[in-house]
């Protein structure tokens, strides 16, 4: 990479080159230039000794190898004998795959002690590139040190507890990505079946999303789940056939650990194969609306066979050929509780005709003989007529089983107290049964 051009200079670093080649070849607009280095060389091609393995500076040391954003990574560089004298501060750079990882360094003799803060990137597996120049990229001394991976990692969750019909929630940790539609979020317990969570908004440090149970279930209170969080290359959550790579003519054989009927398209089969926590490839057959799906696949087994069915149509997670297109986590002691859950007692409907519920803040008329606010009327097992026409007066009477006291909605228990409320969507009766 050329990093100074003028009309009598070149000046480049090098990349990945193989060692003690010593030959360099110099083009410009395409055409090899002649150029005198070298001993006793007048033309042809360039001897250049930073080739050499001896010239190359050897990382030998740079941890942790993972990690967060605020982390500091410590790496040993040792430099050629002599050259340890020529490294400035400026000729020392750091990046974590494409990402720079800002650094102070300290040079004793030829070795190059280099520290770096880890900076906010998503969750995923990167190579550590050092440059120290004038010599330019060190060679790692074992590969091991030469990755870093950018954890995915939860820290708190808020609420911990919603409702047993869903929420929002807020998971606080690293790692997550800037596009909300990259991750998929789901949980599964005996109780409470398999559910989604809708991504809202995402930052490197939150991600928040809507969880909803869909299947509303008495015995799901106080249900403990452990919640899978999946962080993919591309935009699952909005459209879940994108995590599924290769496809093919045909349906594994003899291998239908799960099945779906009435699966309405490929997407919605790819959808309930995501929802399984071991679910490798799908297969789809339109015309009979059948979705099967294995803990397998043709890539993990090669053993596996085809059914040859023309009209069946299989898919693959691409990350069983590619693992490092996902990253994942799980979190468990996430509840849904009975005591956060809504109970809706009575439907209230507010509709035209005698119903004085519908008529803006007025108060409702009372029939003769039915009682006023100061003489309350006694409904007992009926109303007697009162409220057939019009509502019954603001705290009057007494239900009990009456089906249509008060605004002919159904008391849940003796002894109904009626309000009658004013607010932002109008005026409205409220009952306390």
């Amino acid at each position: 990479d050329w990093t100074k051009w003028t009309d009598t200079e070149v000046v480049f670093t090098t990349r990945q080159v193989t060692l003690n080649s010593k030959k360099v070849d110099l083009m410009v607009n395409l055409i090899e230039a002649e150029h005198k280095c070298g001993v006793n060389q007048t033309a042809g091609l360039c001897v250049h000794q930073a080739f050499e393995a001896e010239m190359t500076p050897q990382v030998t040391s740079c941890t942790p190898n993972r990690g967060r954003a605020g982390d500091v990574l410590t790496i040993s560089v040792t430099m050629p004998v002599g050259w340890g004298a020529k490294v400035t501060s400026d000729g020392v750079s750091v990046h974590i795959g494409e990402h720079v990882c800002p650094n102070t360094m300290t040079v004793s003799e030829d070795v190059v002690e280099i520290t770096c803060t880890v900076p906010e990137i998503e969750a995923s597996t990167l190579p550590v590139k050092v440059r120290v120049l004038p010599l330019g990229y060190g060679k790692f001394t074992e590969a091991a040190h030469g990755t870093f991976v950018s954890e995915l990692i939860v820290d708190s969750t808020s609420p911990s507890t919603v409702s047993t019909g869903g929420g929002v929630i807020t998971f606080s940790g690293a790692g997550f990505a800037s596009n909300p539609l990259r991750h998929w979020v789901r949980w599964r317990s005996e109780k409470t079946g398999r559910h989604f969570c809708s991504p809202i908004s995402s930052s490197y440090s939150h991600l928040t999303c809507l969880m909803n149970t869909f299947k509303w279930r008495e015995d799901a209170n106080d249900q403990t789940d452990t919640v899978k969080i999946t962080l993919w290359d591309v935009e699952v959550a909005r459209d879940p056939l994108l995590a599924f790579g290769s496809t093919m003519t045909g349906c594994l054989r003899w291998n239908d650990h799960y099945r779906s009927t009435e699966v309405i398209s490929f997407e919605d089969c790819a959808l309930r194969c995501l929802s399984l926590s071991d679910c490798e490839s799908f297969d789809y057959r339109s015309r009979y609306a059948d979705c099967r799906m294995s803990r397998t696949s043709f890539t993990s087994n090669k053993d596996n066979n085809d059914q040859k069915w023309p009209d069946c149509r299989y898919y693959e997670l691409r990350s069983v050929a590619n693992p490092y297109v996902v990253t994942s986590l799980s979190v468990s002691g996430f509840a849904f509780a009975g005591d956060t859950t809504p109970n809706i007692q009575t439907l209230f409907l507010s509709g035209l005709g005698t119903d004085q519920s519908a008529r803006g803040s007025d108060v409702p008329t009372t029939d003769t003989g039915c009682g006023s606010s100061t003489d309350d009327a006694t409904l007992g097992a009926g109303n007697s007529g009162c409220c057939d026409d019009k509502e019954c007066s603001l705290g009057e009477g007494v239900c009990s089983n009456d089906v249509e006291c008060g605004g002919k909605l159904a008391c849940l228990t003796n002894a109904c107290v009626w309000s009658y409320v004013v607010g932002n969507s109008g005026s409205q009766y409220l009952d306390k049964c």
